[in-house]
């Protein structure tokens, strides 16, 4: 008969056991180990280019850089002889907004696309269609012609263009061909907010597969960016197009004088750059130089709402040269701050965001900044010349407000276009106020820890 055994294990026994069980996991773990390992010997390296294909590969880059940058801000100072030769100040804003809109509209896109295509072939893409438009504006023959070579030229989401191109209408067409309180003018207000409220809502529906993922608009770091470079942008380019209409119609300045008197500004900008990124390298941290911009910029900002007529050369050098550098010493921030607070896998759209905030807010402010200069033009110039309305000023050049007075009444013009674009300046100041917030917002984090 068989004997009924009750097996039970004695502690020693346990002991072994569970020792033995350690044995098979630890003896697992290195095989998965090993298996990672072999697996990841296995991966090929990534080929990075050297010696003449490294400098050549830059070369090209910082060339397009350059191109793009000039076909950014080339027309700003053209712009008193562009409404001369168009007879219109009418769409003064558009010849911003255009380019900056299809930025807006298309960074999304590009940035998908850079993810699932060549990056090569995108980026080839991207600047044949960015030439053509360039082509289309150099030879337009009309106001409108060159507004649509801009936006051609800043295509290289359709629901979002949609919605600013609304904006933009309403605020073009406010207080210079239409009322304020007019249909044309409530009617795309109203189409704005509508679209803009569909592209939200359809952001949030898509979630990590939206343009703009939800997860990634709640970084801290992404908001406090998102405000800075959209203040701290819009400021440096309003200045950029209506300083050289203070320069050329108020001083009398050529357009030649007045693009060399934009030089402090990109002389100290691209100093403040440079001190930005060494000073980021050295002590690690990005945070301080964006507070620094922060609280210089509106001080210059407050400084140049004191320009007028007879304003001596020096300040008009020293105060326009501390925007630039404080614009230049904090611009860089944000997307550093993006790069180092976000997960690898997060950082090109949280690029994007910056991207689109840097072009969104020139987008914006520059039409307000010429809805501000318009109607306080049409105001200041009723005393001066009567029956002067916003019809007549968008029918006729900046200059030729002032070439076709007598010259008795010539300096009441000047004054009257200076305490117009006094406005702008204002709507400077209160933007680079307000960049003081995205800067305090921003996290305090060190670069050399992402690196390590």
């Amino acid at each position: 008969m068989a004997e009924l055994v009750i097996l039970e294990r004695t502690p020693s026994q346990q002991v072994h056991h569970q020792d033995n069980d350690n044995e098979i996991s630890y003896h697992e773990h290195d095989s998965v180990v090993e298996g990672h390992a072999a697996e990841s010997s296995e991966r090929p390296d990534a080929e990075f280019p050297t010696g003449i294909r490294l400098w050549l590969t830059i070369l090209s880059v910082v060339s397009i850089l350059v191109l793009a940058s000039i076909d950014m801000n080339i027309v700003a100072t053209a712009v008193p002889a562009i409404t001369d030769h168009f007879h219109t100040v009418t769409h003064v804003g558009w010849y911003s907004s255009a380019f900056r809109l299809c930025v807006c509209a298309f960074q999304f896109v590009f940035g998908k696309a850079y993810k699932l295509f060549s990056v090569k072939r995108i980026f080839l893409l991207s600047n044949i269609i960015s030439m053509a438009g360039s082509v289309l504006s150099g030879a337009a023959v009309s106001s409108t012609m060159l507004v649509v070579g801009r936006a051609v030229a800043g295509l290289g989401s359709a629901g979002l263009f949609a919605a600013l191109t609304s904006l933009f209408l309403a605020l073009s067409w406010a207080g210079t061909m239409y009322p304020w309180s007019s249909g044309q003018v409530i009617g795309p207000l109203l189409t704005f907010a509508v679209l803009l409220g569909v592209f939200v809502w359809n952001q949030v529906r898509r979630g990590d597969t939206a343009a703009l993922p939800p997860r990634i608009m709640k970084h801290r770091c992404v908001i406090a960016g998102f405000i800075f470079i959209f203040c701290v942008n819009s400021t440096g380019v309003v200045l950029e197009y209506y300083l050289p209409t203070y320069y050329q119609l108020v001083r009398g300045y050529t357009p030649v004088k007045s693009g060399y008197m934009m030089l402090p500004i990109i002389i100290a900008a691209t100093i403040g750059s440079l001190i930005h990124g060494a000073g980021t390298s050295a002590f690690g941290y990005y945070a301080p130089f964006m507070l620094f911009a922060s609280f210089i910029m509106p001080v210059a900002a407050g400084l140049i709402t004191t320009f007028k007529i007879d304003t001596s050369f020096e300040k008009l050098i020293a105060y326009t040269a501390l925007s630039g550098l404080s614009y230049g010493i904090g611009f860089i921030g944000p997307q550093t701050a993006v790069q180092t607070v976000l997960p690898t896998e997060d950082v090109p759209l949280g690029l994007s965001i910056m991207l689109f905030a840097q072009s969104f807010g020139p987008a914006v402010s520059v039409p307000i900044a010429q809805v501000l200069f318009t109607n306080r033009l049409s105001d200041n110039l009723d005393g001066v010349i009567p029956g002067l309305n916003g019809t007549h000023i968008s029918n006729s050049g900046l200059s030729e407000m002032v070439s076709n007075v007598s010259e008795s009444t010539k300096r009441d013009v000047l004054v009257a276009i200076d305490k117009s674009l006094g406005q702008t300046w204002y709507l400077v100041a209160g933007l680079a106020s307000v960049a003081i917030v995205g800067s305090l917002m921003t996290e305090w984090r060190s670069v050399k820890e992402k690196r390590e």
